[in-house]
C-alpha cells in the first residue's frame, strides 16, 4: 500500500469535513443545553458556549501528560466560559460535563460490549 493510497479522495474529505461540523455542532448544542439546565444562559452566549466546548475538548485530547486531558479540560471550559458566566458555575459545568461525557462512553461501552456477546454466541450457535 502506498501512502498516496491513505489519502482521502477530494469528495471525501469534504464529507468528512461536513460530518465532524455537523457532529461538533450537535455536541456544541447538547453542552449548551447542559449549561442551561445549570445556569441562565443568553441564547446570543450559546455560540460561544458551543466554541467553550470544543476548544477545551481539543486542548484536553492534546495534554498528552495527562489521562484524557483530565483536568486540562475542564479548566481551559472554565476559563472559555468565564465571560459569561461566575467562575464557580463555570467550574461546576465543566465537572459535570466530563461526568456527562464519561457516562455516554461507558453506555457506548456497554452497548458494544453487549453487541459483542451477543455475535458471539449467534457464532457459537452456527
Amino acid at each position: 500500500m502506498e501512502p498516496a493510497d491513505l489519502v482521502p479522495s477530494p469528495g471525501t474529505a469534504v464529507l468528512l469535513t461536513a460530518g465532524y461540523a455537523v457532529y461538533w455542532a450537535v455536541t456544541g448544542l447538547a453542552f449548551a443545553t447542559l449549561v442551561r439546565s445549570l445556569y441562565p444562559l443568553a441564547a446570543s452566549d450559546v455560540p460561544l458556549a458551543v466554541a467553550a466546548y470544543a476548544a477545551a475538548y481539543a486542548v484536553g485530547f492534546l495534554a498528552i501528560v495527562t489521562p484524557a486531558g483530565l483536568g486540562v479540560r475542564e479548566s481551559v471550559l472554565t476559563v472559555a466560559l468565564a465571560p459569561v458566566m461566575p467562575a464557580g458555575a463555570a467550574l461546576l459545568v465543566a465537572i459535570l460535563s466530563r461526568l456527562w461525557m464519561m457516562a455516554f462512553e461507558l453506555l457506548g461501552a456497554g452497548a458494544a460490549h453487549a453487541a459483542e456477546r451477543r455475535l458471539h454466541r449467534t457464532r457459537e450457535h452456527a
